[in-house]
């Protein structure tokens, strides 16, 4: 090797040590555009890599239907009719068994290096369809959410479907499921 070789191998590493000792800083919000142009909102850890996860075994057939395995939501009830003045907050558990947490039960590995920090623990899909066409979607880790508002009023007066799938990921790596019902549940919005 050359001098001017061990000077630049030793300024890559040099670079590389001071990169990995110091602190990373915290991560932009996310937005629609870096998640392929899909609506999925931030929210806990959920990312589009877990997003990435759901579209290929949903498209590979590769999701278990078991309700006793799916999320369940609690609010709203199926057949349910919601006031259009106001958007609601959703709210589900990951099983009919398991309640759950609020804020959900994952775990985000700090990563210095990640795009986004890997998750340990429950990843819902939770899909909103009118008339048998996804009209927004989210990939979450939380147990709950509530629609913007001007999402929540171009709902008015419609008859909306929500199916979900819930995955276990260990380290961003599938331990469980997809689980999703054998029916989505479906609500009237009030005009």
């Amino acid at each position: 090797m050359t001098t001017s070789s061990h000077l630049a191998l030793g300024l890559a590493l040099l670079v590389q040590l001071v990169a990995c000792g110091s602190p990373a800083p915290p991560p932009a919000p996310r937005t629609a555009d870096e998640l392929d142009g899909e609506l999925v909102p931030p929210a806990g850890c959920g990312s589009d890599e877990n997003e990435q996860t759901f579209d290929d075994l949903e498209t590979t057939k590769m999701v278990i239907v078991d309700d006793a395995r799916a999320p369940l939501f609690t609010t709203p009830i199926s057949g349910a009719t919601l006031p259009g003045a106001a958007p609601p907050m959703f709210v589900w558990q990951p099983t009919p068994t398991e309640v759950g947490k609020p804020h959900g039960t994952v775990s985000c590995s700090e990563c210095t290096v990640c795009h986004l920090p890997p998750v340990s623990g429950d990843v819902f899909d939770v899909q909103f369809s009118i008339g048998g066409t996804v009209v927004y979607r989210i990939v979450y880790t939380s147990q709950q959410w509530s629609p913007p508002a001007a999402l929540w009023s171009s709902w008015r007066g419609q008859k909306v479907s929500i199916a979900s799938w819930r995955m276990t990921l260990k380290v961003n790596d599938l331990a469980d499921g997809p689980f999703t019902a054998s029916a989505p549940v479906t609500f009237q919005v009030s005009p």
